[in-house]
């Protein structure tokens, strides 16, 4: 197998011959129906399927890593872009995306690409006019299928779901994600894809189910930002003063940039929810919460007072 970089012509002249037939069903997974409902611990796709043309057979063969890896690399900007600007997903370093590729960086990985004497006119003028659809979650998920039929990685399957979520298919995101926590994943994974699981049903208003699973993610591996932002909101929604404080004190406890920023980024979630009607508190809540904000650490208040629709008094 070949492990050459992504800008090797061949490669790309493979994927802009298999782009350009009608034939193609490699990158069509999602958009023809053959995933159906996925299944996430499916073997690999095999360079032997009989739906794959010529050329699909051959990219299987000699470049499968690589061309897992770059649909994998797309539908990770296009989730990240689209979820960005629906407030759905957390981006900063402690989320553990690695680099995010930009379309500057894109830009010039294809610009590279068109120096490369080897190139027909034809792929080179794909390659000129070629753009990452942004905001387009089917574009996401469709890519993100893709690279698990690749090569299977709880990264891709974590993905899968997210992007289900993107586009409405919230049943499906459950079930995808509850498939990485029912088959030995890594601890990091086990609890990243709890905390998915958990952020859906606190969305969908299921307080209890939330909490449930924000303190399953919690347990899952080292601790991390993200289970106690969502354990401290649950808290303070159900009104449980104890397990308020004890997780706001655990969130004050870890790297402090690191929860700053994942407490920033859940702010502006919480707004806007608050702003699309989806967190309406009554009285007697509201006024439990701002009385539970004095007794807790900075990053406690900072939850509390944007459930509130307010700043953190000084």
């Amino acid at each position: 197998m070949k492990s050459g970089p992504i800008t090797d012509p061949e490669l790309r002249a493979l994927l802009h011959e298999i782009a350009t037939d009608p034939r193609s069903r490699l990158m069509k997974l999602v958009t023809q129906g053959l995933d159906g409902r996925v299944r996430l611990q499916e073997p690999p796709i095999s360079e032997g399927e009989p739906f794959l043309t010529r050329v699909e057979r051959h990219l299987v063969a000699e470049y499968r890593d690589e061309v897992g890896r770059w649909l994998f690399e797309n539908a990770k900007q296009i989730y990240l872009d689209a979820a960005k600007a629906r407030s759905v997903a957390f981006q900063g370093s402690f989320a553990g995306w690695g680099e995010i590729r930009s379309f500057a960086s894109l830009g010039q990985d294809r610009d590279r690409l068109l120096r490369h004497r080897l190139l027909d006119d034809d792929s080179k003028a794909a390659l000129e006019g070629s753009r990452p659809t942004a905001l387009d979650g089917h574009a996401a998920r469709a890519l993100a299928v893709a690279s698990l039929r690749l090569v299977p990685r709880d990264s891709a399957r974590n993905l899968t779901g997210l992007t289900s979520f993107l586009i409405g298919k919230r049943s499906d995101c459950l079930h995808e994600l509850a498939q990485i926590v029912e088959h030995r994943p890594t601890d990091w994974y086990r609890s990243v894809a709890w905390q998915n699981i958990a952020f859906v049903h606190l969305e969908d208003g299921d307080l209890a189910a939330s909490h449930a699973r924000y303190l399953e993610a919690h347990r899952a591996s080292e601790p991390r930002p993200e289970p106690l932002v969502g354990l401290v909101t649950t808290c303070l929604l159900e009104g449980d003063r104890v397990d308020a404080r004890r997780f706001a004190v655990l969130l004050s406890e870890l790297p402090r940039d690191d929860a700053r920023a994942c407490i920033g980024e859940h702010r502006q979630w919480l707004v806007s929810k608050l702003a699309g009607g989806g967190l309406a508190l009554d009285a007697r809540r509201a006024r439990e919460i701002h009385e539970l904000a004095d007794e807790m650490p900075e990053a406690g208040r900072q939850i509390a007072f944007a459930l509130l629709g307010q700043e953190e008094e000084s």
